[in-house]
């Protein structure tokens, strides 16, 4: 397995994460960091352990890191690193893309790629366009994997009070750990193991998008090309949830990220530039619903 980390100043989780990957031996062949145009000392430190692991280390093929001059978010970060995996081929036909303030045992991603060999086997060769271990989420909830997003379910999702009253119709409610190797529709993009092949059909992950929505746009796009998505029940990873999203971004702001990414979906993938402008309309409702809850519970804070 090969592997790309976006970091954007994150060094000591990139960091933490690089040594344990290091340390797998032959699960992991070349690992590529691409840094977000951090800020220097976040760069300084990076640059100081590549170039130490490159000196002494003997387990791994290559460790690359590739300092980009502008932050063009989560999909054309990663991009980068991608395109340069699949430009200097190799024997390895799968590329993880792994974020910073995820930490996955050895034992685990070696369970987990023999089960994308058996995998293989029941589907197809080169049949798989992504399988991913069961997230377990730190610190915030997250679905460990949801079905494909439709114009319905983002109606509902803009508002608290739909979601209350209807629920997350998105969700598998029935997945349970430890049930095999299942099909789903959308991965979480904190651990993606992606086929070589299917990355290279399908067009790497939309830059329109700065981020969120690209998991959805990459399963869209491989479905379209019979590519099947796959979570596997039986490994795991953890993942601290949105550690460094949380850090840099206000809640306004992404609510802006999501509604802009959610717009180029149905722009790009649906073909409908009424459910886009319409969906996009919704971040006013949003901001608003925001704002309101984050002042009552600050109000309620402060009064108790």
């Amino acid at each position: 397995m090969e592997a790309v980390i976006l970091n954007y100043n994150s060094s000591t989780d990139t960091i933490k994460l690089l040594s344990s990957l290091i340390k797998m031996g032959e699960l992991v062949t070349r690992i590529v960091i691409v840094d977000n145009n951090s800020g220097e000392d976040d760069k300084k430190a990076l640059l100081n352990f590549t170039e130490a692991i490159n000196k002494n280390n003997k387990k791994i093929q290559e460790v690359k890191l590739i300092f980009n001059n502008k932050n063009n978010g989560y999909a054309a970060g990663n991009n980068i690193g991608l395109r340069y995996l699949m430009k200097n081929k190799s024997k390895d036909n799968l590329i993880s893309i792994i974020n910073p303030d995820i930490y996955i045992a050895k034992e685990q991603l070696n369970g987990l790629l023999n089960n994308y060999q058996k995998a293989e086997k029941k589907y197809g060769e080169n049949s798989i366009g992504i399988i991913s271990p069961w997230m377990i989420n730190h610190g915030a909830s997250g679905m460990v994997a949801w079905k494909m997003p439709h114009f319905l379910s983002d109606l509902i999702s803009a508002s608290v009070v739909l979601k209350k009253l209807f629920g997350d119709i998105l969700s598998y409610k029935k997945i349970k750990r430890n049930t095999g190797v299942l099909e789903v529709g959308v991965l979480p993009g904190s651990f993606l193991l992606i086929n070589k092949k299917a990355i290279e059909t399908t067009g790497f992950l939309e830059e329109e998008t700065f981020l969120y929505c690209e998991e959805r746009i990459l399963a869209a796009r491989m479905k379209r090309h019979n590519f099947n998505i796959l979570l596997d029940t039986d490994h795991y990873y953890d993942h601290e949830h949105s550690k460094t999203i949380n850090k840099f971004l206000s809640g306004v702001k992404k609510i802006d990220y999501l509604y802009d990414s959610k717009k180029v979906y149905y722009t790009k993938e649906k073909n409908s530039k009424f459910q886009a402008s319409f969906i996009s309309s919704l971040r006013v409702l949003s901001k608003i619903e925001y704002v309101a809850l984050h002042s009552f519970r600050k109000l309620i804070k402060n009064k108790f």
